[in-house]
């Protein structure tokens, strides 16, 4: 049996608060609204 202790024990690694989104996840959430925007216009016009 593998010693599981190690992993149990072991403390998780901090990560630094993030507290805005970057300009590159604004820009890419914003480029994929748009695509699904141009392809759903046709159903929504007719």
């Amino acid at each position: 049996m593998k010693n599981i202790e190690a992993f149990t024990l072991a403390a998780p690694a901090k990560q630094p608060k993030r507290t805005a989104f970057t300009l590159a996840e604004v820009l890419i959430t914003l480029g994929i609204i748009g695509v699904v925007a141009v392809l759903t216009m046709p159903a929504l016009i007719t």
